[in-house]
């Protein structure tokens, strides 16, 4: 019998090494159980802590253009370990809103800011929250890792499990991919994004899925939807090419014949009214 090779994009995302390949479906399925148990269940996880909590913040309020919530700077530095053992950290003076929800979610998910949230959110805002580009753990892990920490600490927060996955399967779709042009879906048509996080949280709420099994939904659907943005794309580019060649070929005046007098659109005033009043309203 001849073996087939299996490839599983989520542990080469995860590892951030070359590709991990198994020879049998079991070996895959292994795998696969091996990296939804890497997730915190709880705070009861051993490896799973916050250091320094709970978040404190300034008492003034930052506003950004555009964003209709308040963000504060913390007060103090805050610190978490994940369910793999990598340690997360917000130093002093991140910014935060206290849920990192995309705008765009806001009315699907909602914009959570109790307290088994907001220690998550400032950890999650330092690494790819507005207002921290200056900062050095700005974009210095990967973008998936990034959302899979929230989701961790999140947990360990005290979100319940399911709300949990669905504010992670926010930010995953709807979050920045800051290392993953291809997969960029920040041009994507907002209602079809919309419509995709409503299909995904119904996906969760029914099936209660796995971190991985979360991804992989949204892995396959959102290839439809970057082709869809790709096609639309091309077209606007064909068409505005196309409108620049007419122009290029025949220039047009709208006033061309004008002998500089006022041009009688035969409506209001002028012969158009003499010869028919209903034009004018008479």
């Amino acid at each position: 019998m001849t073996k087939r090779v299996w490839p599983i994009a989520a542990l080469i995302a995860l590892s951030g090494c070359g590709p991990a390949y198994f020879a049998t479906q079991e070996q895959l399925r292994d795998a696969e159980i091996a990296l939804a148990a890497s997730f915190c269940r709880g705070s009861s996880a051993p490896s799973c802590k916050f250091v320094n909590t709970p978040v404190q913040t300034t008492g003034k309020a930052v506003r950004i253009p555009g964003r209709a919530a308040k963000f504060y700077r913390t007060a103090n530095g805050l610190s978490f370990t994940d369910g793999r053992n990598a340690t997360w950290v917000a130093p002093r003076d991140t910014l935060t809103d206290g849920a990192s929800i995309p705008l765009l979610f806001v009315p699907i998910v909602g914009s959570p800011t109790d307290p088994s949230v907001v220690n998550a959110a400032a950890v999650h805002d330092a690494y790819c929250g507005i207002g921290n580009e200056e900062g050095s753990e700005y974009h210095a892990r990967t973008w998936e890792n990034t959302h899979r920490m929230f989701y961790d600490a999140l947990r360990v927060g005290g979100t319940r499990e399911l709300k949990a996955k669905i504010m992670f399967a926010a930010v995953y779709l709807g979050g920045p991919r800051w290392d993953a042009p291809a997969r960029d879906l920040s041009k994507a048509p907002p209602e079809r994004l919309q419509g995709l996080m409503r299909q995904t949280r119904s996906f969760i709420r029914a099936s209660n899925p796995s971190i991985p099994e979360i991804e992989e939904y949204i892995r396959v659907r959102e290839k439809w939807l970057l082709l869809d943005t790709q096609r639309e794309e091309r077209g606007f580019k064909d068409l505005e090419r196309r409108i620049g060649e007419i122009h290029t070929e025949e220039e047009y005046d709208p006033y061309e014949g004008d002998t500089g007098g006022n041009v009688d659109l035969g409506v209001g005033t002028g012969s158009g009214c003499a010869e028919d009043p209903a034009l004018c309203g008479e």
